[in-house]
């Protein structure tokens, strides 16, 4: 037969079980991860250095550089097809002459040598002459953006194209004799064929003003 616990004993036990509850309770407490921050965080807000940086205005866009003003075509020969084409028949005629020139001595003999000297001198002297009369020939003239300057264009040899830059400055009047020129640049002959299309109007004043002051 167990004894009755009295009241003072009962009181005891309970005190001693609520004081075991409340330090495993403590205990879980410690031991369970933290889920959440003991302080809400709050968002960063950016610090602006230099105000240029922060400000809300779009930014102004720079105006765009002045583009270079586009070649101008002043003068355009009435003749430029022809020319080229000459110049390169007539070196097509001394490459023939040249070539032939053997043949011709194997197989005529003293004929053939005359034959080829024949030749010989007709295309050389066309070629020169040809080439003589038409190196000062202006197939085209345009002007060059921000120079007081044209580029002009005249036939080569071999029926090419060559391209000067003449200076406005270099500009003076013909010395010589020349069939066909119009104005000198640095001890170059130039024609502008009469029958060309001028683009510049005010070109030709100009050009003979030049001409005239020296």
């Amino acid at each position: 037969h167990q004894p009755t616990p009295t009241p003072f004993t009962l009181s005891l036990m309970l005190r001693a079980m609520f004081n075991l509850r409340g330090a495993v309770a403590s205990r879980a407490t410690l031991l369970r991860p933290a889920t959440r921050p003991l302080f809400a965080q709050r968002a960063l807000q950016p610090v602006c250095t230099l105000g240029r940086h922060c400000s809300t205005t779009p930014k102004a866009e720079e105006p765009a550089e002045k583009k270079d003003d586009k070649p101008m075509l002043i003068f355009e020969g009435a003749k430029n097809k022809l020319v080229v084409h000459l110049k390169m028949v007539s070196i097509g005629n001394l490459g023939l002459a040249i070539t032939t020139s053997p043949l011709l001595q194997y197989a005529a003999g003293n004929k053939g040598m005359l034959m080829s000297g024949l030749f010989l001198t007709f295309g050389g002297g066309t070629t020169a002459a040809l080439t003589w009369a038409t190196t000062t020939y202006v197939l085209n003239m345009t002007s060059i953006p921000g120079r007081d300057a044209l580029k002009v264009e005249t036939p080569t040899l071999f029926g090419g194209i060559k391209t000067t830059e003449v200076e406005w400055s270099a500009i003076t009047r013909p010395l010589g004799y020349h069939p066909f020129v119009t104005f000198e640049a640095n001890g170059t002959k130039y024609y502008l064929d009469e029958l060309g299309t001028m683009h510049d109007e005010a070109f030709p004043e100009k050009l003979e003003s030049k001409i005239n002051a020296e």
